[in-house]
């Protein structure tokens, strides 16, 4: 990098590393079925969506930035979620599980519109210090 004023270079050129880190946000829907036996005759099938963010900080050996190097530490992260569900806002707080996912709701009839707006991802490790990663103005969507 070097400054320049009226195209003309000023000191000497200095180079800088730039570390970028990026984490993709899924939104997945799983849908689980009943179907009735054939004795249970004019019985309805009974659905249910479930809706999870999930998270992928990336796999390879530098992506750091979510896990802080302990590919397991969701275990002792927590979340919170904004979200519209067909336009009504709704929270949802919670601790991760084993894996990076967040549940966000079960619906029994058709899936409705989701739309995540904002996620904080809260991570404590030990007795060190306690980082607060926040993502905002999101536009994660089913529709």
């Amino acid at each position: 990098m070097r400054k320049f004023i009226n195209n003309k270079p000023i000191g000497r050129a200095v180079k800088i590393n730039i570390t970028f880190n990026a984490v993709r946000f899924s939104l997945l829907m799983e849908m689980n079925s009943m179907i009735p036996s054939p004795i249970l005759e004019g019985v309805n099938v009974t659905k249910r969506f479930y809706y999870f963010i999930y998270i992928d900080a990336g796999s390879e050996k530098n992506d750091k930035y979510i896990e802080g190097g302990d590919r397991y530490f969701f275990i002792n992260g927590q979340h919170k979620v904004t979200y519209l569900v067909n336009d009504n806002e709704k929270t949802r707080e919670g601790h991760f599980g084993l894996y990076p996912c967040i549940f966000i709701e079960e619906f029994d009839e058709d899936p409705p519109k989701i739309r995540v707006k904002n996620i904080k991802i809260i991570q404590s490790i030990g007795e060190e210090d306690t980082y607060i990663i926040e993502y905002h103005n999101l536009n994660i969507r089913n529709y």
